[in-house]
C-alpha cells in the first residue's frame, strides 16, 4: 500500500476517533433507542386502579379523584368530571409511545416544553396518576405538540418522566387539559332555539321585557312593547336572548348553599318552550360576581297546546304541511321533555355556577339596549 494511501486511512480512522469522543463526551443527549416502547409499559394493567389524576402547570395544581358517586373535581367541591377526558386522559397515558430520542440536556427543555412545571415561566404540564393509596401509576412531564413531523397515528408530542433526564418524542391520543374547567362536565342547559316559545325577563332594576315566537322551528324572535318611535337595533341580539340556553355552559361553580340569603338579585329570565319545558334562570351578585341558579320544570299546558299554523313567513316553495314539519321537527314527546326536567334538576340543583363572559353578556343586556330609535337624531350644528 502506498505511504499517501496509508496517511489517508490513519486521518479518516482519527477523525471517526475524535468523533466518537466528541459525542460521548455529551453525555446521554440522544440515545441510540429506536422508539416504539410503551412509555408506561405496565399502565394498561393498572388503569382500573387509578384513583386521583394531578396536574400541574403555569404555578397551578388541580386533582381529580375517583369516588362512590363517580369522578369528580376536587379543588371545585367535588363537582362531578367530565368522564371523557378522564378516560383520554388515562388510556392516552397507557398507549403512549416513544418515536425519538430528543435531548437529555436541562438547558434545553425548554425549547419543547419539558422543564420542571415549577421553574418560572415553564410552559410543561405534570400529569400524575395514583392509585387508592396514594402510590404512583404514573407521571409525566408534558411539552408542545410538533405538527411539522407527519403521523396517521396519533398526535406527535414531546414529553419526559420527571426522574428521567431523557425526553422523548412520543405518539398516541394524550392531551395536556392544563385548564380545570376542561375536566368539569360543564353541559347545564341544552335548549334549542327551535323549541323557545317565550323568554320572561325580569331585571331587579328596569324595565321587564318579552321576547317570542309565534310557532316552533327557525325564524327571528320578536321582542313585545317597542315604542312605536323606536325600532330593535339588532335582530341578532333579540335571537340571542331567546337561544341562550341552547349551549349554556358553566365558567365556575359554588355550592347553592354557600350563595350568601343577601346576595344581590339582578335579574330573573324565564324560558317556555314549545313542548312543555320550562327552565328559570336567577342571576345574583355576590362578592363581585354573578352567579346564576337554574330551576327546571314540566308546564303541561304548553305540552298539550297545538303550534299556530305555518303562515307566510314560510320559504317560497316551501308547502304547508312541509312547514307545519318543519316547525314541530325540534319538539320532544313529554315523556322526553319529563326526562330533561329530571336531568337538568338533578345536575342544577345544588350549585350556583359561573357563566362565560359571552353568555352573560347576553343574559345581562337590557331592555334599552335592545332598540334604538327610528330616526337617528341630528347633530346639533
Amino acid at each position: 500500500m502506498k505511504p499517501r494511501t496509508l496517511a489517508i486511512l490513519a486521518l479518516v480512522t482519527l477523525f471517526f476517533a475524535v468523533a466518537a469522543v466528541v459525542v460521548n463526551s455529551r453525555g446521554p443527549a440522544y440515545t441510540e433507542a429506536s422508539g416504539g416502547q410503551l412509555v408506561f409499559p405496565d399502565l394498561d394493567k393498572k388503569i382500573n386502579d387509578a384513583a386521583s389524576i394531578t396536574v400541574e402547570a403555569s404555578g397551578k395544581s388541580f386533582t381529580v379523584k375517583r369516588t362512590d358517586k363517580g369522578w369528580v373535581v376536587a379543588d371545585k367541591y367535588d363537582y362531578p368530571a367530565k368522564f371523557d377526558v378522564v378516560k383520554q386522559t388515562l388510556v392516552g397515558l397507557a398507549q403512549l409511545k416513544t418515536v425519538e430520542a430528543k435531548t437529555a440536556d436541562p438547558s434545553l427543555y425548554s425549547r419543547l416544553q419539558v422543564e420542571d412545571p415549577k421553574e418560572k415561566d415553564a410552559k410543561s404540564a405534570l400529569i400524575a396518576v395514583a392509585d387508592a393509596q396514594g402510590n404512583s401509576l404514573a407521571k409525566l412531564i408534558v411539552g408542545k405538540n410538533d405538527y411539522n413531523a407527519s403521523t396517521n397515528q396519533g398526535t406527535l408530542i414531546y414529553v419526559r418522566q420527571p426522574d428521567d433526564k431523557q425526553s422523548w418524542l412520543a405518539q398516541g391520543t394524550l392531551e395536556r387539559n392544563d385548564d380545570v374547567k376542561q375536566w368539569m362536565d360543564r353541559e347545564l342547559v341544552q335548549l334549542a332555539p327551535e323549541r323557545v316559545r317565550e323568554v320572561t325577563v325580569t331585571p331587579a332594576d328596569g324595565k321587564p321585557f318579552l321576547v317570542h315566537k309565534d310557532k316552533p322551528g327557525s325564524g327571528d324572535f320578536t321582542l313585545d312593547g317597542v315604542p312605536s318611535d323606536d325600532k330593535v337595533k339588532s335582530a341578532y341580539d333579540v335571537n340571542a336572548i331567546g337561544g341562550a340556553l341552547a349551549l349554556l355552559s358553566l365558567d365556575d361553580v359554588l355550592p347553592a348553599k354557600d350563595l350568601k340569603p343577601d346576595a344581590k338579585l339582578l335579574r330573573t329570565l324565564d324560558y317556555k318552550s314549545f313542548d312543555g319545558l320550562v327552565v328559570d334562570l336567577a342571576l345574583y351578585q355576590q362578592d363581585g360576581k354573578t352567579w346564576a341558579r337554574i330551576k327546571a320544570s314540566f308546564d303541561p299546558a304548553a305540552a298539550a297546546a297545538k303550534p299556530a299554523s305555518p303562515s307566510g313567513n314560510a320559504k317560497a316553495g316551501t308547502s304547508t304541511a312541509a312547514a307545519a314539519a318543519d316547525s314541530s321537527a325540534a319538539l320532544k314527546s313529554v315523556d322526553a321533555v319529563k326526562k330533561d326536567v329530571a336531568a337538568i334538576t338533578a345536575r342544577t340543583q345544588d350549585w350556583a355556577y359561573g357563566l362565560e363572559e359571552s353568555d352573560l353578556a347576553t343574559l345581562e343586556k337590557k331592555f334599552d339596549d335592545l332598540i334604538e330609535p327610528k330616526t337617528p337624531s341630528k347633530p346639533k350644528s
